[in-house]
């Protein structure tokens, strides 16, 4: 068996530190001081709010610009097809009037037509007029 040992102290008091938790009334310059981390927190909090508002905004648009070019993508699987710049060749047949626009990539025949009234009418071209004729026309043809 063991033997408890026993102790006697001779002191009456004992002391010991500990720290609480205690209620404390507050200075007029901690209560100051106070006031001013209280409007910077909410100055912060107002930024932040405006921020992720653009952010959220920035973020819309993202999102629908990708829902456009989805759709764009969808409708194109969907039918097939798509339109693109492909170079043509413009024929002007003025013994038959007419005027037939050819792919030059596959040779296709994109349009023929009766030439206008303007087209009709033959020019007497000066040589720099010439030159300047010779430059690429954009054309729109009906789809």
């Amino acid at each position: 068996m063991s033997k408890t040992r026993q102790t006697r102290t001779n002191q009456v008091l004992r002391h010991r530190n500990v720290v609480l938790e205690l209620r404390c009334d507050l200075t007029l310059e901690e209560q100051r001081l106070k006031g001013v981390q209280l409007a910077e927190q909410e100055h912060k909090i107002a930024e932040l709010e405006n921020k992720m508002k653009l952010s959220n905004q920035v973020i819309k648009e993202e999102i629908k610009e990708i829902t456009t070019a989805l759709s764009k993508n969808t409708q194109e699987i969907r039918q097939g097809w798509e339109f693109r710049q492909v170079k043509c060749q413009m024929t002007y047949d003025y013994s038959r009037a007419t005027v037939v626009t050819v792919r030059i990539d596959s040779g296709e025949v994109v349009d023929e037509r009766a030439m206008n009234q303007d087209e009709r009418q033959t020019t007497f071209y000066v040589e720099d007029d010439i030159q300047e004729a010779s430059t690429h026309e954009s054309v729109s043809l009906p789809h």
